[in-house]
This record gives structure tokens, sequence and C-alpha cells, in this order.
């Protein structure tokens, strides 16, 4: 970022490097005062991130942007129009005791960006106590049948599971769906990724489902690949990312949506091609023209709340780094209220 440059109009982070969710979360930890813009300053992307010149110092800005090898932009005048005022965001992890790679690898890499990050379990959800101490849940690749019942579905998975004490069975149970169902009615964010969103379209009776959910192998098979994806830079969940991406997929769903009725509003923010030429990046990819068109990021409002459905691992590993940014922008959607700046 070089010396500290003190600046009129405040100063600008590109939403579009990597490190710049470690920037922002740190930032907001300090209560310094930031802003996604809706239309960046000059010709610049959506999403850039505004600081305003008293919201913090220099020298402050400089030493986080030096250490996370982060540009920053001196502004000689604030930049007016519409923005997002952000504010920090607790994340509930959601944490089975039926051990789930994917949670450890996903708060592996949420604490490598520094979120506020809590496990959830089963007891958490069940009494409603997360209420009041997250501001997102965030569901890792989990079973659905784990969610709800904290066993797997088919009778072969189970005859090889471990039988678990009595206070670590059941998952989540029907006291603890109806708790989060209630939560997002009244403005709680629900981000799940790859098989979870299977139990979030369910549990909310979304319009939305997989169109590759009765497909067999032999019309159907991506065992792990990169696949191109069509992202809608304008919208939130896509800002900071260019407009295709590759994404890892892997026995994921692809959604096919529905009209929502007047419960739901149903925004697709990225899908795969519509010629199936265009899909596979690199690896195998069989029957791929089913995937032609079909959503795989998708936001629906849910009362005063949203659930995001991811679907794909974009944390994958902590390897596939250009989609990290939809998983985190979907957590700071909790945290996001709309404004005007003069």
């Amino acid at each position: 970022a070089g010396p500290p440059v003190a600046a009129a109009g405040g100063w600008l982070l590109p939403h579009s490097a990597d490190t710049v969710f470690s920037a922002v979360n740190r930032l907001l930890a300090d209560e310094v005062e930031l802003y996604w813009l809706r239309a960046a300053d000059g010709d610049g992307p959506a999403g850039e991130i505004f600081i305003p010149a008293d919201a913090t110092t220099p020298e402050k800005l400089y030493a986080v942007a030096d250490e996370l090898h982060l540009p920053v932009t001196p502004l000689d005048a604030a930049p007016a129009g519409e923005a997002f005022h952000v504010n920090p965001v607790r994340v509930g992890l959601f944490k089975p005791w039926r051990a789930s790679m994917d949670e450890g690898w996903t708060r592996f890499v949420l604490e490598g960006a520094d979120f506020d990050t809590r496990s959830l379990h089963n007891a958490d959800v069940q009494d409603g106590s997360f209420a009041s101490e997250v501001d997102v849940i965030l569901l890792p690749d989990i079973e659905p049948s784990i969610i709800s019942k904290g066993e797997h579905s088919s009778e072969r998975a189970r005859s090889w599971s471990t039988p678990l004490p009595p206070e670590f069975s059941g998952g989540i149970g029907e006291d603890g769906i109806k708790h989060v169902k209630q939560w997002v009615h009244d403005g709680g964010t629900v981000v799940a990724m790859n098989r979870s969103t299977e139990w979030v379209i369910k549990t909310f009776g979304l319009p939305v489902d997989n169109a590759l959910a009765k497909v067999n192998r032999d019309e159907f098979s991506c065992p792990g690949s990169m696949l191109r994806l069509e992202v809608d830079t304008s919208h939130p969940l896509g800002y900071g990312m260019q407009a295709e991406e590759a994404a890892y997929f892997k026995s994921s769903p692809a959604f096919r949506t529905r009209i929502p009725d007047a419960r739901f509003e149903r925004t697709v923010v990225a899908r795969y091609p519509s010629d199936r030429r265009d899909i596979l990046v690199s690896g195998y990819l069989e029957g791929g023209k089913r995937l032609e068109r079909r959503a795989a990021v998708v936001e629906l409002k849910v009362g005063k709340g949203r659930v995001v459905l991811i679907g794909f691992r974009p944390q994958n590993r902590a390897q596939p780094h250009r989609t990290f940014k939809l998983l985190f922008n979907s957590l700071m959607l909790a945290g996001l209220e709309e404004v005007e700046l003069q």
C-alpha cells in the first residue's frame, strides 16, 4: 500500500482483492465505519469498499493494508450515491456431532479471513439460544438427515457409523427446525453449501429444486471438476468477482427455480452457461447438457430474512480462492444496510 496518505475524500479498497475481507473484518472490529458502493467512484466496478476520511487514521489503515498486501486508493472527494453501510457479522457455523470434514475446512477458511465465527451444536439450535448470539447461520456441506436427525439417511451408512451417546444424538430435531424458520422470518440469514441446500429448500418450502436429484450416474457424472460460472457482478453476492469464474463441482446440485409466490423473492446470482460445451473448465463431465442454464447460486428473501443457496463447495479444502468471495459476500449480507451517501 505504500506510505500512509491522508485523503480529504477518504479511501477505497478493491473488493476484488483476495485479502480484502481480512481487512474489512479487522477494521470493523476496530469500529471503523465503512461502506460497499453500489457504483464505485469513477469507472470502477460495483462493490468497492469506501472508508470515510474521519473513520480512521491513515497510519491505522495503511498498517492493515501493508500487512495484507492490499492496495489503497486515496480520494480527493467522497463518493455520493447508493451504498451499503457494513456492520460486523457474527457467524454461527453449524457443527454436527457426526464429524464433518467440510465443517473443519470452512472454519479454517473463515478464521483465515478474520470472521467472528462460533460453533453451533444441536443443543444451541434446539433451545433457540443461537438467535441472540449470531447474525448468520452457515451450513457446510452436510447430509440433510444429519442436520435434522443426527444420522445418515442410508441404512448402509448407518451400519458402519458408531452410535453416539444420547446427549450427542438426534440432530436439531423439530424444535430446532421451528426456531431456525422463525429466526429467518424475523430477519435472520441462512447460508447453505452443496448438500445442505437440500435441507434448506425442504425446510422453507422454497421454489427451487435440484434438477439432478433423480438422475443416475449413467446420465450425469461430475466427480470433482472445475465448471464455468456466469456471475451477476452487480449483485452484492457477486461483488469483487469476474463475470466468468470457475467453481469446484463434485456430485453437487444444480438448481431449477420457479416463479415464487408472495412469500419469497428470488434472485439467481450465478448460473452455468447455456451451451454444455462451455461448461467444463478442467476435469471430467458427462451429461453436461443437464447443467445448461441451471442456477448455481440463488438468494431468496423469506419474510424479513433471507437464505442463500450455494450449489457447490466454494471453500473446498481451502483451495478455490476465486469462489471464497461468494461465501464471504453471502455472510456479509447479514450486516448490510442500504444508505444514500451525500
